[in-house]
């Protein structure tokens, strides 16, 4: 495993190449079978931004499921700081050619939800891979991976059964059973988005009520003012 950290090197397209198939396809079963073992021991194996990057895109040639614990497992030790982040921002929630539109064609599957999700609350000061995060979520990144394949006439990418990948016990259960759906997500944005102005109706204010308030102290004077006459001149009667 050493030697293939030391002399691998990534390419733009994202998996590591200038090595052999015979020591790149026995490392891809090597990580199939020993990825929590890996992980676990990341920090020690891998310290460095550039070999936990090689870790992270050779991930890409395992099986959808154990894929995707894997990047959820990433995910959590980069959390605990262990995992560089910008290898997750850069190569884990974006990954290569072997991946390519993978989460985005699976967007509403509880475990690709699940990881963008917990993307976000852990890059939530990232505004553009937020963006980017948000695009996968909504549907959108599948119909843009669609037209490049339309361009290209490349496969499409391996789209999920989400009813029976529920069943399977995962690390990602945590997470995806929480995980809000799309009209969820739609009801959230439309309550943070700015409302119209409530509309405060003042009722008015009843005169009837208060003229006859006046009219009655208007007449208690006025009866003080005759009682009042009356006694002084029976006064000066007397």
């Amino acid at each position: 495993m050493n030697t293939y950290l030391d002399e691998a090197r990534l390419i733009e397209g994202g998996f590591p190449s200038g090595l052999s198939d015979d020591m790149s396809l026995p490392f891809a079963d090597y990580m199939g079978e020993n990825w929590e073992e890996i992980v676990s021991h990341i920090g020690e194996i891998a310290p460095t931004a550039r070999e936990q990057a090689i870790i992270s895109v050779s991930a890409e040639l395992m099986s959808s499921h154990e894929y995707l614990d894997f990047v959820m497992a990433f995910l959590k030790k980069c959390e605990e700081g262990v995992v560089h982040r910008s290898v997750v921002a850069n190569r884990t929630l974006n990954p290569g050619a072997l991946r390519y539109g993978f989460f985005e064609y699976n967007f509403d599957h509880p475990k690709v939800r699940g990881i963008l999700l917990y993307g976000k609350k852990l890059f939530a000061e990232d505004q553009e891979l937020n963006q980017r995060l948000d695009i996968i979520l909504s549907g959108v990144g599948k119909e843009r991976v669609d037209d490049w394949l339309s361009m290209t006439g490349k496969s499409a990418p391996e789209l999920l059964d989400r009813n029976s990948d529920l069943a399977e016990h995962s690390l990602l259960e945590e997470h995806a059973l929480m995980v809000p759906t799309r009209e969820e997500l739609e009801e959230i944005e439309e309550v943070a988005s700015p409302e119209e102005p409530v509309e405060v109706v003042v009722a008015e204010p009843i005169e009837e009520d208060v003229e006859q308030s006046s009219n009655w102290w208007l007449w208690l004077i006025g009866a003080l003012v005759v009682v009042g006459g009356l006694g002084l001149a029976i006064g000066r009667k007397n």
